[in-house]
């Protein structure tokens, strides 16, 4: 009788830590991984490309402003300030010269 209440107990606990862990997934996948309140912050990356192992070009917007960012896995560097206008024109030929870069491979 007392083996048969501690296996029902057990399994009792086991769902609900089962249970917990499944809300805990659910409240993720619904909500995100960076918590319950997600607003649209103030910067964003518009696009990152690597050009060579662990080395990347990025377009990052803050505010009205985009930058094009150099980065390393050890040091980040600001390569030039594009005004929108710029950046709509610059967007168009970073494709291009990217798509002519991964034919010529």
């Amino acid at each position: 009788m007392e083996t048969s209440f501690l296996i029902i107990k057990m399994i009792g606990a086991l769902a609900l830590i089962l249970g917990v862990m499944g809300t805990m997934v659910w409240a993720i996948k619904r909500f995100g991984p960076m918590g319950f309140s997600q607003k649209k912050g103030l910067i964003s990356i518009i696009e990152s490309r690597p050009f060579l192992p662990k080395k990347y070009l990025s377009v990052v917007k803050v505010g009205k402003n985009y930058y094009l960012i150099g980065s390393t896995d050890s040091q980040i560097a600001l390569l030039d300030t594009l005004n929108p206008s710029q950046f709509e024109g610059f967007k168009d030929h970073l494709s291009k010269k990217l798509k002519e870069a991964g034919n010529e491979e």
